[in-house]
């Protein structure tokens, strides 16, 4: 079965031009022409987060799990960040990030695998958007448990467990396009983090530390 890495590899810069513009020559499958019919939720998912942060930004570092091509970054620098990191799981992706913020020092794109991060940059603030969708529950604990010890704040989308016609439309989706892992949670999965709480934006559940 193909691992996370190279599926990722494979997969994002597709993925995100059948989204928004990655500024790629990317070619968009029949299948992501068909998915980006109900990608409404994604845009929905963005703003809501950036509500949460939006107070949380100026004058800090900044770290976004997950950041693909840097969808979110100018986000975070007109909110007025100091300092950008954006880490992902695919070459592909943070290369091509890399040349569409080309030039800017505010912001460093690294390749990191989050399942098994020994290190992360430090920063005030980690936010992501859909990455922990694909870790363990217990890949997520540890994560998570490293950012408390940096004493530094966190918020993360969760997957929320619950039979819709949606989540089924998503699961046909990912096992179409050969994911090799998924996971979707309950809040009961996060009780053994010490220092965290759930909000939810219309309808969208959140997990983070402030």
């Amino acid at each position: 079965m193909i691992n996370s890495k190279s599926y990722w590899d494979n997969k994002i810069i597709s993925w995100e031009k059948s989204y928004f513009d990655n500024k790629s020559n990317a070619n968009i499958s029949f299948l992501e022409k068909i998915a980006s019919k109900f990608r409404k939720p994604l845009i929905a998912r963005k703003q809501n987060l950036l509500k949460i942060i939006e107070k949380e930004i100026k004058d800090k570092t900044i770290c976004e799990f997950g950041c693909g091509t840097g969808d979110l970054i100018n986000n975070i620098l007109n909110l007025g960040a100091t300092k950008v990191y954006g880490l992902d799981i695919s070459p592909k992706a943070v290369s091509l990030a890399k040349k569409i913020y080309t030039n800017n020092k505010k912001i460093e794109f690294l390749v990191q695998d989050l399942s098994s991060s020994k290190k992360l940059p430090e920063a005030n603030l980690y936010f992501g958007l859909g990455f922990i969708d694909y870790l363990t529950i217990n890949e997520i604990i540890s994560l998570i448990s490293k950012i408390d010890k940096l004493g530094s704040k966190y918020v993360f989308s969760v997957p929320e467990k619950k039979i819709n016609l949606i989540n089924i439309l998503h699961l046909i989706y990912l096992k179409l396009a050969g994911c090799p892992k998924f996971y979707k949670f309950s809040k009961d999965q996060f009780s053994s983090l010490s220092n965290h709480k759930f909000i939810k934006i219309n309808n969208q559940l959140f997990i983070k530390n402030f």
